[in-house]
C-alpha cells in the first residue's frame, strides 16, 4: 500500500506554466542595450504619434473656420451683385458654387463649367429647410461624395443666396501634413536609433567587462579582477 501510494503521488498530474517561463527566458536573452534603445524608440514613436494626431485635429477646425470666413465674404459680395442686377454674372473657380434662387429653389446657379451635376451640392429648398440652415455654415455632400462647405442667407423674403466651397483642399493639406510627419518622424527615429545605439554601447562597456570577469571567476579563474572605475577627473 505504501508503494502504491508513493507511485500515485509521483504520477499525479501537476500543471506546468511553460509559456510564461519560455517568454521570460526569451526576454532575458535580449541584450540590455537593445532593451534600452527599444524603450527609448517606443517613447519617441508614441510622442510623434500624439503630436501628429493633435496637430491634425487642431489644424482642420482652423482651416474650416477660414473657409467659413471666405463664404461670409462671398455672401456680402454677391448680395450686392444680386441687389443691383436681376441677371448677375458669376466668375467662379472650380472650387466654388453660387445659387440665387427663390425659397423653392428656382433661380440662377453659377459654377465652374467642368463641374457636373453630380459634383455640385444639393440646393436647400423649402421654408423649413432654409430656416434650419440659415446663417450657419454646414458641410454637405454631392451625389458623387464631394464635400462642400455651404452658407445660406436670406436677404429678403423673395430670394435666397446659397454659396459653397469644396473642402478638398483642406483634406489635401491635412493629408500632406500627416505624410510630412510620417517622413520626418521616420528620419528622427533612424537618427535616434543610430545615435542611441552608439551611446548605449559605449556606456555599457564597463558592465560588459564586469560580466566577462564574473564569468571567468565563476569558471574557476581566480586571477581575474573586476576592473576599477575611472576617476571622475580622469586622474589616477
Amino acid at each position: 500500500m505504501a508503494l502504491r501510494e508513493g507511485l500515485r503521488r509521483r504520477l499525479r498530474w501537476r500543471p506546468v506554466h511553460l509559456h510564461g517561463v519560455t517568454l521570460q527566458r526569451d526576454l532575458s536573452r535580449i541584450p540590455l542595450r537593445t532593451k534600452l534603445v527599444s524603450a527609448v524608440l517606443t517613447l519617441v514613436v508614441a510622442a510623434l504619434a500624439v503630436i501628429s494626431v493633435s496637430s491634425t485635429f487642431v489644424l482642420r477646425p482652423y482651416l474650416v473656420g477660414r473657409m467659413d470666413d471666405q463664404l461670409a465674404t462671398m455672401v456680402a459680395g454677391y448680395r450686392t451683385v444680386a441687389d443691383n442686377s436681376r441677371d448677375p454674372i458669376f466668375f467662379l473657380t472650380q472650387d466654388y458654387f453660387v445659387a440665387i434662387t427663390s425659397v423653392g429653389g428656382v433661380g440662377q446657379v453659377g459654377h465652374y463649367p467642368s463641374l457636373t451635376a453630380a459634383d455640385l451640392p444639393h440646393l436647400v429648398r423649402g421654408v423649413d429647410e432654409v430656416n434650419s440652415r440659415l446663417d450657419h455654415p454646414f458641410t454637405t455632400r454631392s451625389d458623387n461624395g464631394t464635400q462642400w462647405r455651404m452658407l445660406i442667407v436670406m436677404p429678403s423674403d423673395q430670394w435666397v443666396l446659397q454659396v459653397a466651397e469644396r473642402t478638398n483642399w483642406v483634406d489635401d493639406l491635412t493629408t500632406r501634413l500627416l505624410w510630412s510627419d510620417l517622413l520626418l518622424g521616420s528620419a528622427v527615429l533612424i537618427t535616434l536609433a543610430a545615435v542611441g545605439a552608439t551611446v548605449v554601447r559605449r556606456s555599457l562597456v564597463p558592465l560588459v567587462e564586469i560580466e566577462r570577469t564574473a564569468g571567468a571567476i565563476a569558471a574557476g579563474d581566480l586571477t581575474q579582477r573586476v576592473p576599477e572605475p575611472e576617476p571622475a577627473d580622469g586622474r589616477a
